[in-house]
């Protein structure tokens, strides 16, 4: 549990080990642009693949995420100290005074496989996306594509680098043919500016399919 700064908000990371191949990691932290892609790419910096997550924001701008991570190879034990070590250097990196800068941690490169890929926005209720959100809008990106290591730090990362902050998001692997169906709920970063629709697809396929 780490804190700082006048009324910065504590930072957990809990490791509940399921097997001794997979456990589920649960971070609550003050949200801040970028948190999903990091925790994401610090776990597969890790060496660990992330099955699941669900991530929350709450209205007082706390967020907590949740992962279900797995060794890569079987018969990999996990050790829970350093998978709460590595997340809680990479959340309080830069710690300051007055609140929380998150560092990025490198993503690990790996050539991603062969497949259909499927990105679609949508507005919150389902609705077809035009071409434009406003800054007030709330949006709904829906990515089908194979699965790899590494997979969600690069959609994280490529819809903050269209402008977008994610507000939570729901993650599935299917272990039968190794394919995600990832939803992401985001909104613009920047209210004047708001979201392009065709920008998200774009950024989000090129990540995906790199």
């Amino acid at each position: 549990r780490v804190s700082g700064g006048d009324g910065a908000a504590a930072v957990t990371v809990d490791v509940a080990l399921l097997t001794l191949e997979r456990a589920e990691v649960t971070v609550q932290a003050p949200d801040a642009p970028g948190l999903l892609s990091d925790l994401s790419a610090a776990l597969t910096a890790a060496g660990l693949e992330i099955d699941s997550a669900s991530v929350a924001t709450d209205k007082g701008g706390a967020a907590t995420d949740t992962f279900v991570v797995r060794a890569p190879e079987n018969g990999v034990a996990l050790n829970a100290q350093e998978i709460r070590d590595a997340l809680l250097h990479q959340i309080t990196a830069g710690f300051r005074a007055g609140g929380i800068e998150y560092e990025h941690v490198p993503e690990v490169g790996v050539d991603g496989d062969d497949g259909d890929v499927v990105v679609e926005v949508m507005r919150f209720d389902g609705d077809p996306a035009g071409k434009r959100f406003d800054g007030s809008d709330v949006c709904t990106v829906v990515v089908e594509a194979p699965d790899r290591l590494g997979l969600l730090a690069s959609i994280t990362s490529a819809l903050e680098g269209a402008g977008a902050n994610v507000l939570c998001a729901d993650i599935r692997t299917s272990r039968l043919d190794s394919t995600v169906n990832n939803r992401f709920t985001v909104k613009a970063a920047d209210p004047e500016a708001g979201l392009d629709a065709d920008v998200l697809r774009e950024a989000v396929t090129a990540a995906v399919s790199s």
